[in-house]
């Protein structure tokens, strides 16, 4: 006779259908959970993917854009910069140590010379050299139309290899320097 103690029977204490059912809530439990992590969980690198696609949707600029836009613009870009950024390689008369508010006033007054400034950022590699401070590389494309009667060629297109370097200061990634590289073109 089959003994009816739950202890020598453990087919007794968790019936079979009831058994599966707790193991499908653990598992969806587990599921939920790891999602949870996965969304949650604080990426370095996509991080500082986005303070560079931030830098380059500051700097870009529609036709018809309002000042007050462009004000708004300014006082965001500067919370991308750490204290000290320096621009060095092919910057040519931008190169220089310049503090945030320096580097966005810079930015305003560049921003005035055009009607419509649009920037592309292609390629870009991301490496962590600590776990707070990253290198970015990538190519960029100045495409650029100037304001009628600022002289020069109406329309402007550069291309540059970057390097940027950033720092996590105060949970936020901000750029400290910027190497530039003109790329030849060919005819």
């Amino acid at each position: 006779m089959a003994s009816l103690n739950r202890l020598e029977n453990p087919r007794l204490i968790v019936p079979p259908r009831v058994g599966g059912y707790y193991r499908g809530l653990i598992l969806v439990l587990l599921l939920c959970a790891i999602g949870a992590w996965w969304f949650l969980h604080d990426d370095p690198e996509s991080r500082v993917r986005d303070a560079h696609e931030a830098l380059r949707s500051l700097l870009l600029k529609e036709a018809g854009e309002s000042p007050a836009a462009a004000l708004v613009g300014a006082r965001s870009l500067q919370n991308l910069f750490a204290e000290e950024t320096s621009l060095t390689g092919d910057a040519g008369s931008f190169g220089g140590q310049y503090t945030p508010q320096e580097l966005a006033a810079t930015a305003m007054r560049m921003r005035e010379l055009f009607s419509a400034i649009d920037l592309e950022f292609e390629t870009l590699e991301v490496r962590l050299q600590t776990p707070d401070e990253a290198v970015g590389e990538f190519s960029a494309t100045l495409t650029a139309t100037r304001r009628s009667g600022a002289g020069g060629d109406p329309d402007v297109r550069e291309f540059r290899r970057v390097t940027s370097r950033l720092r996590r200061l105060d949970g936020d990634w901000r750029f400290f320097r910027f190497e530039f590289f003109a790329v030849p073109v060919e005819p």
